[in-house]
């Protein structure tokens, strides 16, 4: 973990206590402690991924300037949290998004916990069509032995059939018609016959389908441990440091300020009269 001293600058900087992005990570973090309860409740396993991970090892929490939290489930625990979570809004602002509950959620490589009371703001079309824009946790489906060629394979599908169509380029907006149709041929035929190539190697992968290309040997993975994030203990990768080093290389540095940036939106809170805070602009 970075020095107290760095770490207060960086909070007082970037997310100082009252300010919008202070107040988004809190609903988000809401959102991840629901998500743990559920998930223990149920005997289903998941971990801290990405730039919430990252947080956790090296802030003690959130990274001060970031404003969306990741974690990862095996395939198996993903779908039995879709069954056990379905549509329903669940203690009064969160909803499970997924390619089940919402027709146009634009991914069946990962899935959203999404609170109901806020709203991401973001000049992208495949969000803007969502029923449900706010503040998110991204639930990322990982699977076990996929040989990297059909990882290719399934990406070079998805983002010719889906995530092309479904961005803010004009020349390719004629297929987005087919969007809907596309997903249904990739969820019910190509993905359950790529998946017939598994092979017995230890590794995961973020589902097929998904852009992200990262393999993690399974031992750096599991058993799960307990790691504190915001002062409350989630799970997450067995060795984080191994975990963090394969997806981020130099985890430890922390980034020049001139570099420093956020996902390109805005956050709403739909519950106060509409608070807006620009993000990364």
């Amino acid at each position: 973990m970075i020095d107290a001293k760095l770490q207060d600058e960086l909070r007082y900087k970037f997310n100082p206590e009252g300010s919008v992005l202070r107040r988004a990570q809190e609903t988000m973090l809401s959102l991840l402690v629901f998500l743990d309860s559920v998930c223990r409740e149920n005997n289903l396993s998941y971990w801290l991924d990405g730039g919430t991970l990252l947080g956790a090892v090296r802030h003690g929490g959130f990274i001060p300037w970031d404003d969306d939290t990741d974690v990862c489930m095996q395939r198996k625990d993903a779908m039995l949290l879709m069954d056990i979570l379905g549509n329903k809004i669940h203690e009064g602002h969160i909803v499970l998004q997924n390619r089940k509950t919402e027709k146009n959620y634009p991914n069946s490589s990962w899935m959203t916990l999404r609170d109901t009371e806020s709203r991401y703001i973001q000049d992208s079309y495949a969000h803007n069509r969502l029923k449900f824009q706010g503040l998110q946790l991204d639930i990322f489906i990982m699977e076990e032995g996929i040989p990297s060629y059909i990882k290719r394979f399934g990406s070079l599908l998805h983002n010719v059939l889906i995530t092309s169509p479904l961005s803010n380029s004009h020349h390719i907006g004629f297929l987005r018609p087919l969007v809907n149709l596309n997903h249904r041929i990739l969820d019910r035929i190509t993905y359950p016959l790529l998946r017939k190539f598994k092979n017995n190697k230890r590794i995961l992968n973020y589902g097929i389908g998904s852009p992200f290309s990262i393999t993690y040997p399974a031992e750096i993975v599991f058993p799960l441990k307990e790691l504190s994030f915001e002062n409350k203990l989630f799970f997450c990768p067995n060795k984080p440091e191994d975990y963090l080093r394969i997806e981020y290389g130099n985890w430890e540095e922390i980034p020049s300020f001139e570099n420093i940036g956020s996902h390109n939106a805005q956050i709403q809170f739909l519950n106060n009269g509409g608070c807006v805070r620009e993000i990364g602009k």
